[in-house]
């Protein structure tokens, strides 16, 4: 019975994890709007939560992180520019298997939305869709 338990409790470890981490950066989203700093969601994180994805067709919301690294995709979208007021585009990174699985669902004409660490909106529109092959390293 105990070996079942340990068990148990060793494989709810990551989803656990996970969820506890969904609910951090939501957290420190509410804070960052409110205070216009963009904050840690925990004190050993290599990123600050910048920014909110919204797609109001999807019903979708994700929070974007300031940066594509490991640590950051391993959470959420990573901003690989970050600061959509000084350009027209945003350039966003993720996990075509996790946070962003949605783009499988985005049609053109979709709106897509970021609000910013300055709570500024800026929507964009999508109007071409393409699959671009990345080479392989060796």
């Amino acid at each position: 019975m105990a070996a079942g338990l340990i068990l148990l409790a060793r494989a709810s470890e990551v989803p656990l994890k996970a969820l506890a981490g969904q609910f951090l950066l939501r957290d420190v989203w509410k804070q960052t709007l409110t205070s216009g700093n963009e904050l840690k969601p925990w004190a050993s994180a290599d990123f600050k939560v910048t920014g909110e994805l919204t797609i109001p067709r999807l019903g979708l919301s994700q929070i974007v992180l300031d940066r594509a690294s490991g640590e950051a995709m391993s959470w959420s979208i990573g901003a690989v520019s970050s600061d959509p007021n000084t350009t027209n585009a945003i350039i966003l990174a993720g996990h075509r298997d996790t946070h962003m699985k949605f783009m499988a669902k985005l049609r053109i004409g979709d709106l897509v939305n970021f609000q910013a660490s300055d709570a500024s909106i800026k929507t964009y529109k999508i109007i071409k869709s393409m699959v671009l092959e990345t080479p392989q390293l060796n």
